[in-house]
């Protein structure tokens, strides 16, 4: 869509860049659902992961809030959202659960993804972070490094582990 978005504007096709734009937000408006976080682009992907984590049997608690007018934006959170809840789809069985939560404390934001894990996990003693069990590792394994770079845009970082069977994903963002 964005690319769509681009080359109308590149081509100085700016009205029907507009109704372009305005399909979309109609679209994404009506997919968001019943989730309200406050923010449409959080609403979609925590709306689209919940839809996808039912199908596989897994029941998915959002408790999310975009933290608005705070200087932290909306696509960090979406990547953060995207990767995070990816990862605990593809890593929950059947029956499992997965949660995300927000919280704001004092000027940090944090967000906490926890999903019923039960196998093990495989650690990268440099970056400190889990390795990817998948076995084509080619454009995988990346999840977890992205998130803890748009941390860092934000004087944050994250904290992963693994207790109680759920694995545990924890990411604090600064707030200006």
């Amino acid at each position: 869509h964005i690319l769509t978005l681009e080359r109308l504007y590149a081509r100085n096709q700016a009205a029907e860049a507009k109704i372009y734009s305005d399909a979309l937000k109609t679209e994404l408006a009506g997919v968001a659902g019943e989730i309200k976080s406050g923010n449409p682009v959080t609403d979609v992907i925590l709306q689209e992961r919940k839809k996808e984590a039912q199908k596989k049997g897994i029941s998915f608690y959002p408790e999310f809030y975009y933290p608005d007018g705070t200087g932290v934006n909306a696509f960090d959170v979406s990547v953060i959202l995207h990767n995070a809840l990816q990862n605990a789809i593809e890593n929950t069985a059947k029956d499992g659960h997965i949660s995300v939560v927000s919280y704001q404390r004092k000027n940090a934001f944090m967000i906490e993804v926890r999903n019923t894990f039960t196998g093990e996990l495989y650690w990268d003693v440099q970056s400190g972070l889990t390795l990817t069990t998948k076995t084509n590792k080619d454009g995988h394994g990346y999840g977890l490094s992205n998130i803890r770079r748009v941390a860092g845009k934000y004087a944050g970082d994250i904290d992963v582990g693994q207790k109680d069977g759920e694995f545990q994903l924890c990411v604090m963002l600064m707030m200006e």
